[in-house]
């Protein structure tokens, strides 16, 4: 499998599709999506984590790329490469295209902050599937705010927004040894399993 700036999210949408589930189980999310929560509403929320924490959600702009470049400074190496399958560098022009440059259709980007603060400390990038009803995603957090349960708050926003849209599955490709992405993501109900090829790269998908 080809690495992308996406994580190699889209690469696999169709590729999984084909050899899905084996022994692997899935449970539908259990996410509160009211009625409102329509696909052509504003999808800017302000996000409260388990500890009580608030996290201020909206689609990226155009004028986010100075504060998306000043955010990857701040994310680690490790979690660096888990989001760029390998990929260290701090900031490359390709990977920050990719987080400036979606349709906000058949790509979005949420970013966070915290109150009073324009400086951004989560990032949530979404591709989607629509022939195969899958949408994927690939979340950093500033290293400097991780543990506080953003990216828990972060992952279940997104998967009201891909239910929303339509999407009968949320899926994720971490690397194996990401196990702090990994843990928020079996809390939140999401399956794993192993990718073909031996890359120590797993699945990681929920029903939406």
């Amino acid at each position: 499998m080809r690495r992308n700036t996406n994580s190699g999210v889209r690469s696999v949408m169709t590729s999984d599709h084909d050899h899905r589930h084996g022994t692997t189980s899935m449970t539908r999310l259990d996410l509160d999506c009211p009625r409102e929560c329509l696909p052509l509403q504003d999808w800017s929320a302000s996000l409260v984590t388990h500890s009580g924490q608030c996290l201020l959600v909206r689609p990226v702009r155009d004028d986010d790329r100075g504060r998306l470049e000043r955010f990857l400074r701040h994310v680690s190496a490790e979690d660096r490469r888990f989001r760029f399958l390998g990929e260290t560098s701090v900031c490359r022009a390709d990977q920050l295209a990719a987080m400036i440059d979606v349709d906000h259709v058949s790509t979005e980007h949420f970013i966070g902050c915290l109150p009073h603060s324009d400086s951004i400390i989560a990032s949530a990038l979404v591709t989607a599937d629509r022939d195969h009803g899958v949408a994927g995603v690939a979340i950093l957090i500033d290293r400097r705010h991780k543990n506080r349960g953003f990216g828990f708050a972060l992952l279940a926003h997104v998967a009201r927004f891909a239910r929303a849209h339509g999407y009968k599955r949320l899926i994720s490709v971490e690397s194996a040894h990401n196990s702090g992405a990994l843990a928020v993501e079996q809390d939140m109900g999401f399956a794993v399993t192993p990718m073909p090829g031996g890359r120590s790269l797993v699945l990681v998908e929920a029903e939406l």
